[in-house]
């Protein structure tokens, strides 16, 4: 997902602020994504500019944390993606 450099910064976060804090912003993340969304669909689902780059936003930040916590648990791509694509082929059942 992240190239090597962001990826090297992942771990220099995760040095700086530990792998607690950083699983506390998984939290805090995902409730800002949320709310993104949320904004969303207030407006009937019209996604306009502001909305746009607002989702975009939330969207890398929570890429961001979920590296960390990738990187964190040891999870290579392999053990990443053989678990995506068994959570993508139940959704298409």
């Amino acid at each position: 997902m992240l190239n090597e450099r962001n990826k090297s910064l992942c771990w220099r976060v995760l040095a700086k602020y530990g792998c607690e804090h950083q699983l506390n912003m998984v939290i805090e993340e995902c409730s800002e994504l949320q709310k993104a969304v949320c904004k969303i669909h207030r407006d009937d689902g019209h996604i306009t500019e502001e909305h746009d780059e607002n989702l975009r936003e939330e969207l890398v930040d929570v890429l961001v944390v979920c590296q960390q916590m990738f990187l964190a648990l040891k999870m290579d791509e392999e053990d990443i993606n053989k678990r995506a694509g068994a959570k993508l082929e139940r959704a298409l059942q």
